[in-house]
């Protein structure tokens, strides 16, 4: 087995600082909007509410991340399982398996971010 490199434990210290600074932050008190697409257009974007649910998530409040956005925990638990996956399989074989897949992966992520942005505006369910 292929030994972590330096960017994967760079990558795991940027994970856990910004674990913190997500749960310090309560995003919904500050007043400071975070989305250019919901400041130039007006509208919520596929991915609105994504940056309050991480903050309740790393508070452990999974109900209040899952109100903000369903899919706030699956993205969450697939960016440790591509960074145990980048350590664990290496760096080289594992960009190569991004890369080799990476249609596959951004329609499995894609596909149902605009199916729930779509659902939620249909039934006024976005978060502002």
């Amino acid at each position: 087995m292929a030994r972590p490199g330096f960017g994967w434990w760079l990558a795991g210290l940027a994970g856990i600082v910004a674990f913190w600074l997500v749960r310090a932050w309560n995003p919904v008190d500050s007043g400071f909007q975070v989305c250019v697409f919901r400041g130039v257009l007006g509208l919520p974007c596929p991915g609105c509410g994504l940056t309050r649910a991480a903050g309740h998530l790393a508070r452990g409040s999974f109900a209040a991340a899952f109100t903000l956005h369903p899919l706030a925990l699956p993205f969450a638990v697939e960016a440790v399982l591509g960074w145990l996956g980048w350590g664990l399989v290496g760096g080289d074989r594992f960009r190569r398996f991004v890369s080799e897949n990476a249609g596959a992966l951004t329609l499995a992520n894609t596909v149902p971010l605009f199916a729930l942005w779509l659902g939620r505006a249909a039934t006024g369910a976005l978060p502002f």
